[in-house]
């Protein structure tokens, strides 16, 4: 099996012949921490975002495989990998599939929680395993980035 396509994105959409539509690839992530203010005078805070800190969005890894003739009719098995930008592991998971027939195959899967809680490079990786053997590793990446905004550019976000 040959990768074409590994991308984090938004929302993908699969049609009842299990075609998928991928809505917003996901290259970048801007993460804006609020910075607060006393009313009355002029000192503020920011608030710090956690380096564990996970969006309650949910977010899918795609993929798409174009099989050779000797990989129609076997069992594979898919492993999606999260790292965070430190290299810890935010997630791991495996999903298994059949390549029926020579045509390309789409596979995706989803998270219920996006990882913001650090800036850089979440690592994205996938592969497949096959009868005890693994394919090349891909690899993908979003850049989370945090954005201060300062209390005098906000509207309406005062604390006492």
């Amino acid at each position: 099996m040959k990768c074409h396509a590994f991308v984090a994105c938004n929302k993908i959409i699969i049609d009842k012949d299990g075609a998928h539509s991928i809505i917003e690839i996901m290259l970048n992530a801007e993460i804006r921490a609020v910075r607060t203010a006393v009313v009355g005078n002029n000192n503020s805070t920011t608030i710090e975002i956690p380096p564990n800190a996970v969006s309650p969005q949910v977010w899918w890894l795609y993929t798409q495989w174009e099989p050779s003739s000797q990989d129609v009719g076997e069992d594979f098995e898919q492993v999606f990998q999260v790292y965070w930008p430190n290299g810890d592991k935010f997630a791991e998971t495996r999903l298994q599939f059949n390549q029926k027939d020579d045509k390309m195959n789409q596979t995706s899967f989803f998270f219920g929680g996006f990882p913001l809680g650090q800036e850089g490079k979440l690592r994205l990786l996938t592969w497949l395993d096959h009868h005890g053997h693994s394919s090349e590793v891909i690899e993908s990446f979003v850049m989370i980035k945090h954005v201060r905004i300062p209390a005098s550019q906000q509207q309406g976000v005062y604390t006492s």
